[in-house]
């Protein structure tokens, strides 16, 4: 069996920068509606929230898109 591939852990830098990315997005993010529209808004903003956390984080260490959704879901947005 296989283990899975651990990420090292996120600095306390890298967890800051998160949670003002997740601010920044939070309107777009956790909008309720399901139409077309707003489900590309979604995808669009996570989009951008990944590639301004990868640009700016200085731990070298490049974090997927599902990684930085499952963070900020669980521990920066109600």
């Amino acid at each position: 069996m296989d283990k899975r591939q651990r990420s090292s852990n996120m600095s306390v830098a890298e967890k800051t920068l998160l949670a003002d990315l997740c601010l920044k997005y939070q309107r777009i993010i956790e909008n309720k509606q399901t139409d077309g529209a707003t489900k590309s808004a979604k995808a669009a903003a996570w989009s951008a929230l990944y590639e301004e956390f990868n640009a700016q984080s200085t731990a070298g260490m490049f974090r997927d898109v599902a990684k930085l959704k499952h963070i900020c879901t669980t521990f920066y947005l109600s």
